[in-house]
Parts: C-alpha cells; structure tokens; sequence
C-alpha cells in the first residue's frame, strides 16, 4: 500500500449509458482514475438486471479498492435517464429504474460495515468502511452540466437554481469517466 494513500480518498464512479457500464475508482484529490472496468448494461434484460449489474460492478470496484488500501468515501452514478432533485429516476429510455429505490440499495450495501455483497448473483464480497460513504444518483447530463465546465460558475448558485440538494464536487465523483465523448469524437 502506498502511504499517500492513508491520507487520500477515494470515490467510485459509475457512468450507466444504454449499451456500457463503465465504472472506476476516482483519486477524490487528482480526479485520476485509479481502478476501471466496463461491463455491457444489455438493456434488453430489464431494469432489475441492469442494476444487479450496476451493484456487483460496485462491489468488485471496492473490493478492488480495498485490497489496495484505498479508502471509499463516495458513490456516484450518472444514469442516461431523468433523475429528479433526490435521486429518482423518473424516465424509462433505455431500461426501467422508475420504481426501483437505486440510490437506497447502493447506500444500503456500501455502507455495510460487516462483509456484503451488494448482488444476490455474486459471490460474498468483503468490504470494510470505516466511514458512511456517501451515494448520489444523477442524471448525467445534469452532472456533467454542473460539474464539467472549466468556466467560472457560481456552482451552488446554479445547483440551487435546478433544484438539486448540492453541487458535485467534480464530474468524476458523480460519473466513471469522459471517455464516451472521445469516443463520439473520434
């Protein structure tokens, strides 16, 4: 274990899109992306397996960061879809989450101070927090806009404005990663 990383935080990113699931872990200090895996969301299976998906790709990435001696302080998740200001997902264009509590159950199996798993499909996962972890759900669109802009913004300011609770502190804490413009770019 890296010493510098008892004093460095860590949050794990999940970026849901209608064919990918690209999920990392995020050096909360330097926004470098330090753990990474992408999985297919294979939408066609519904919205409960997409999310069993989504869980077990979180609990690999914090056993991952575990066994590295990182410390998980935050969860965030940019879903292609209409997340109102609380983390409800309220639209169903590529799978349906409209009635699933998604932000409760990656809080709940997180935050799980006793060895979890947070899919009934994978093996016990081990992961140990010493702290609350903090979940949010949003839309990705929403995150990007509050978080992606090298522009000077008054950032609470136009949170506030769009209702939601908070700001993100950075696009990365709230999606895996930017890859998917580069990958519409080029």
């Amino acid at each position: 274990m890296n010493t510098n990383d008892c004093m460095t935080s860590y949050a794990i990113g999940l970026d849901v899109g209608g064919t990918k699931v690209d999920g990392g872990v995020v050096d909360s200090t330097t926004g470098a992306v330090v753990l990474r895996e992408v999985i297919p969301t294979l939408a066609q299976r519904g919205g409960e397996a997409v999310l069993a998906d989504c869980l077990a790709l979180a609990a690999r990435l914090a056993q991952q960061a575990h066994d590295q001696g990182k410390a998980i302080v935050g969860l965030g998740m940019g879903v292609c879809e209409l997340v109102d200001p609380h983390g409800n997902v309220t639209s169903a264009y590529n799978f349906d989450w409209r009635h699933l509590p998604v932000q409760q159950r990656l809080a709940t199996g997180i935050n799980r101070r006793k060895d979890f798993s947070l899919s009934t499909t994978e093996p016990m996962t081990k992961v140990f927090t010493t702290e609350q972890v903090s979940v949010v759900v949003e839309s990705d669109v929403r995150a990007a806009a509050l978080a992606g802009t090298g522009f000077a913004i008054d950032r609470h300011m136009t949170a506030k404005a769009l209702g939601f609770d908070r700001p993100m502190r950075n696009s990365l804490d709230a999606v895996a990663s930017r890859d998917f413009a580069a990958e519409f770019l080029f």
